[in-house]
């Protein structure tokens, strides 16, 4: 009995003696942000290229200045179409096609990309209920490779959904996973063809693997902005929840173009600066 109990109070020493886990976790946090707003920046990068272009819009407007930069554009396929706004080949490997391609390009975000965004349109980028599938091949950003296949689809007006499954990001050292659902609206400030002056506008959710292999899922409880100009996300909150960790707020600020964000965890405060 007394071995029994000396062996209790040895137990009950040692735990009293571990020091508790302090969670300041952050990866999660900047790397669903490196992911996010370069989804985000993919929307208004092609409604640029796409608001006035011969095959892809019913009405073309010469009046509409075209887009400007180094990203070059053109379209594959066959664009014949009804008064609809259908395709009407019924070869659907015929389907029209926009390519965006990139050559150490630096974007209106002052970030330099390479590789290509192919667009697959179903109907013409004007109608309602139009949807698109989007690929992208070997493109990079900043030196960080983003894989996977995009679905967008416009729900109403400059309103669209973006689904993305089994995105993958490499940064050359590690890969970030997610799969996204979000609610995407556009600010165009009626300049559909210059896209310095966009806004995407989201919400929705991720998950996924961060860089470290952690599960995670976020949620975003404002809508995020996206200015096009802005390397970052400057406006909005989302709920950060990694796995077997408490879950965190992150606040993107008040529409400032810089790196810096805030998380709330635990009552306390942390300043973040995101990737770009």
């Amino acid at each position: 009995m007394k071995i029994l109990s000396i062996s209790v109070l040895l137990s009950f020493l040692l735990l009293s003696c571990q020091k508790p886990v302090v969670d300041t976790e952050t990866t999660t946090s900047t790397d669903n942000s490196l992911v996010i707003q370069e989804f985000l920046q993919i929307i208004p990068t092609i409604c640029e290229r796409s608001a006035n272009k011969k095959g892809l819009v019913n009405l073309y407007n010469a009046a509409l200045p075209l887009p400007t930069g180094c990203l070059v554009d053109s379209i594959s396929g066959d664009t014949t179409h009804d008064g609809s706004g259908n395709y009407t080949n019924p070869d659907t490997t015929k389907l029209p096609v926009l390519w965006l391609q990139f050559a150490n390009c630096t974007g209106a975000d002052g970030k330099w990309r390479n590789g290509t965004i192919s667009v697959k349109f179903h109907q013409m980028f004007t109608n309602s209920n139009s949807d698109f599938a989007i690929s992208l091949q070997n493109y990079i950003v900043q030196g960080v490779s983003f894989q996977g296949s995009l679905a967008l689809k416009r729900i109403s007006g400059n309103q669209f959904t973006l689904g993305i499954n089994n995105g993958i990001c490499n940064t050359g050292t590690a890969n970030i996973q997610c799969t996204l659902q979000y609610t995407v609206t556009l600010n165009n400030n009626g300049t559909p063809t210059l896209i310095s002056d966009d806004q995407a506008i989201g919400n929705g959710t991720t998950s996924g693997l961060n860089r470290e292999g952690r599960k995670y899922t976020c949620q975003s409880s404002t809508p995020l902005l996206k200015p096009a100009n802005c390397g970052w996300i400057t406006g909005g909150q989302m709920s950060v929840s990694p796995a077997a960790l408490h879950s965190r707020t992150l606040d993107f600020g008040n529409n400032n173009c810089d790196d810096l964000a805030t998380m709330l965890l635990n009552q306390q405060t942390f300043t973040l600066h995101l990737p770009k």
